[in-house]
């Protein structure tokens, strides 16, 4: 339904766009580690919907601006972004995004905790640890209940929290 609304969304304004907020996401998720931490990463990232919040600014703002402008709003390190519900600034350090609203100053950061070895998204509510590394081939991942389940990082452990990921997902439905 999510992307339908999506695909719809982008045929009304005419404008595919590079989705380049969304993009650099997913280049960053694979330049995380090997390609069980990045599969497990992405799944963490569709449970807690941190990919759903960039592709509909992709889709809302930044596609937008990019058509009609010609230019890429996030591709130097610091942008202002005018969207039709508000301005938005895109700050990019280097380790990952902090998106500012400007209408109600709310914020959005992810980040890496090297004491502890997590991950987290970073909001003015508070912060969402999805995963904590326990050891080279474990991590501690973020459940859709919100609990931890610990992933070997393998084809077996990958598989293991799929089905967790999926069945609490249809199970939701």
């Amino acid at each position: 339904m999510a992307v339908a609304a999506l695909l719809a969304g982008s045929m009304l304004t005419s404008c595919i766009g590079s989705f380049s907020l969304t993009n650099k996401l997913l280049a960053w998720n694979n330049q995380v580690s090997n390609k069980f931490v990045n599969e497990l990463v992405f799944f963490a990232f569709w449970i807690i919907p941190v990919y759903e919040v960039t592709a509909l600014a992709d889709v809302l703002v930044l596609n937008s601006i990019e058509f009609w402008s010609g230019s890429n709003p996030i591709a130097c390190g610091k942008s202002m972004i005018d969207g039709k519900d508000g301005k938005y600034l895109v700050e990019c350090d280097g380790k990952g995004y902090t998106i500012t609203s400007m209408n109600d100053k709310s914020v959005v950061r992810l980040d890496f905790d090297e004491t502890d070895r997590s991950w987290s998204v970073a909001t003015e509510e508070g912060s969402v640890k999805f995963m904590t590394f326990v050891d080279d081939t474990h991590v501690d991942m973020i459940t859709p209940d919100g609990s931890f389940q610990t992933v070997e990082l393998s084809d077996a452990g990958l598989m293991a929290y799929r089905e967790t990921a999926a069945g609490a997902m249809f199970a939701a439905r």
